[in-house]
């Protein structure tokens, strides 16, 4: 005849509390890690840009207008440096032209290596409807990377310096773009 089954024995209060927490910790990594960047694009981290998890949140909150595809003539490889003085209490940007698809190589960083507040962003070539979006907003001493245009337009940086001693910032580019620089309208 067989055994009757066995109830195993109730796990520990000390177990239990154990599992909790790591149930809770393995939560919050998910949260912090995957579901911010993704559906808020908040990446405090820095590794939702880099697994592309903020790219889905980019395009579910800004999905360029539709715009006839004419294709401007490709532009020209060209590696270019510039040094922007931002003054105190002044914000600055500083533009390219990029055809779609085009990529370009930059780095930037202060002088002094002082955190200044940047907002890295491009709008549609010759639109007027205001829309724009932005690839890395922070405050930092420094920034590189390679940038690949998602769209026709003017691309670049916005800087702005909260202190009291102007701020020197060397931009460095490699790729294909046209240099726009600082617009006259700021």
């Amino acid at each position: 005849m067989d055994q009757p089954f066995e109830t195993p024995p109730p796990q520990s209060t000390k177990t239990l509390l154990i599992s909790l927490f790591v149930a809770l910790l393995l939560a919050v990594i998910v949260l912090v890690f995957a579901l911010l960047p993704a559906e808020y694009g908040i990446d405090y981290t820095g590794l939702g840009r880099k697994m592309g998890l903020v790219d889905f949140y980019h395009a579910s909150q800004k999905a360029p207008p539709k715009r006839a595809s004419v294709a401007p003539p490709k532009m020209d490889f060209r590696v270019d440096t510039a040094e922007i003085v931002i003054p105190p209490g002044v914000g600055i940007e500083y533009k390219v032209s990029i055809d779609r698809g085009a990529s370009f190589k930059y780095a930037w960083a202060t002088a002094d290596s002082s955190a200044i507040y940047f907002d890295f962003h491009g709008e549609l070539r010759n639109d007027k409807s205001g829309f724009f979006d932005s690839m890395a907003i922070g405050t930092s001493p420094s920034l590189e990377g390679t940038y690949t245009a998602p769209f026709d337009g003017t691309h670049g940086w916005y800087w702005k310096n909260a202190g009291s001693e102007p701020v020197v910032i060397t931009l460095q580019l490699k790729g294909r773009y046209e240099v726009i620089g600082i617009p006259h309208n700021h």
